[in-house]
């Protein structure tokens, strides 16, 4: 009987931690801030991190017909610039094309292997198309905008402005 107890208890340790270390390992991140994109035909809705992967769940709306095409090359890079190679895609094939349906919006999930804990952004280059700076971290991405904006510089009304050179052009 006591042997029993013992391995009952040890099978729902087990489990039990096993089912934690699934969910504590998954970060996801609804609609993640963006820096700055090349395309504005899709829209990132939601970023998922696992243990094994990187979801990405992105959304197009552009004009019934368009055909979206997924490269096989499509990559994710970190901060410290290392690469991660686009493992599978669901919805538009990889290096297979989807034509947008007559509602003008088409789902589709990249599937990149993991990125470290920790990592606050990441870019994607999909072919032509690119965003850079996918937030991960709410306070990094604060503290980088207040960074910016503490080192632009502003006019003031004291400032004088060279005077303007006016020069007649020529026709060609």
């Amino acid at each position: 009987m006591k042997m029993n107890l013992k391995s009952l208890a040890l099978t729902l340790i087990a489990v039990f931690g096993i089912d934690c270390a699934c969910y504590a390992g998954t970060i996801t991140i609804n609609r993640p801030p963006v820096v700055a994109r090349f395309f504005h035909t899709i829209d990132i809705e939601k970023v998922e991190i696992t243990d094994t992967a990187t979801l990405l769940y992105l959304k197009s709306f552009t004009r019934p017909g368009t055909v979206i095409s997924i490269p096989k090359n499509t990559t994710l890079t970190d901060e410290n610039e290392r690469i991660y190679q686009l493992k599978h895609s669901s919805g538009v094939p990889a290096d297979g094309k989807l034509t947008v349906p007559e509602t003008g919006e088409a789902d589709f999930r990249l599937i990149f292997p993991p990125l470290p804990k920790g990592t606050a952004s990441f870019n994607l280059f999909c072919g032509g198309n690119k965003m850079w700076g996918i937030q991960l971290d709410e306070k990094s991405f604060r503290k980088s905008l207040l960074s910016f904006r503490s080192t632009t510089t502003r006019n003031t009304s004291d400032t004088i402005l060279p005077e303007p050179e006016l020069n007649s052009a020529k026709p060609y």
